[in-house]
């Protein structure tokens, strides 16, 4: 996934394949709602995953190019909210916080409640394997067999469990933001 080049790259670009992924293919919020409601399965092939609360997608927006967009399950509905480009690779929400970039943003969220406190409102923690309709990458591809990702980022489920999807890979909590970094002028 590495090769495929995309236009944060000038300023980094994420490290994350399946980010990567994401942002190198058109994913309109009817389509990311989709793949967040239908089922799929584990790398093994052999468990359903249904979505879980916390469970996002980060694409490209449609309705503000040049901008991004999640689409996350929060409880029993999924909600979209928009993430701004405010140049140099650095992003920002609506809250008045801002971040380095997107991993930053991710890591930051991945057990705080995005993209605040309240109203239902979840974190960030895991990343949905599959887009709907789409083929993915033999990399990240969880029905293909063996991964070069590492089962790490998938966790193993049995049926009589309530199902989760894949945690987060690569990123933790351990990022703090001073003040001056959660504001945007």
């Amino acid at each position: 996934m590495a090769s495929t080049r995309l236009r944060e790259d000038i300023y980094g670009g994420p490290e994350d394949d399946l980010l990567r992924f994401w942002l190198s293919i058109d994913i309109p919020r009817t389509l990311a709602e989709k793949s967040l409601k239908t089922p799929h399965l584990a790398p093994t092939g052999t468990r359903l995953v249904i979505r879980s609360r916390c469970s996002f997608i980060l694409r490209r927006s449609k309705t503000s190019p040049g901008n991004y967009a999640i689409t996350v399950v929060q409880g029993k509905t999924i909600k979209s909210y928009e993430v701004h480009d405010v140049g140099m690779g650095q992003v920002a929400l609506s809250t008045g916080q801002a971040f380095e970039n997107l991993e930053t943003m991710l890591d930051f969220f991945f057990n705080r409640p995005f993209p605040d406190e309240g109203h239902g409102h979840v974190p960030l923690s895991r990343m949905h394997p599959t887009i709907h309709g789409i083929s993915m990458p033999p990399i990240l591809d969880s029905t293909s067999g063996p991964s070069t990702i590492g089962d790490s980022m998938y966790e193993t489920i049995n049926v009589a469990e309530i199902p989760v999807l894949i945690p987060l890979k690569n990123f933790s909590s351990n990022s703090k933001l001073s003040a001056d970094d959660k504001n945007v002028d």
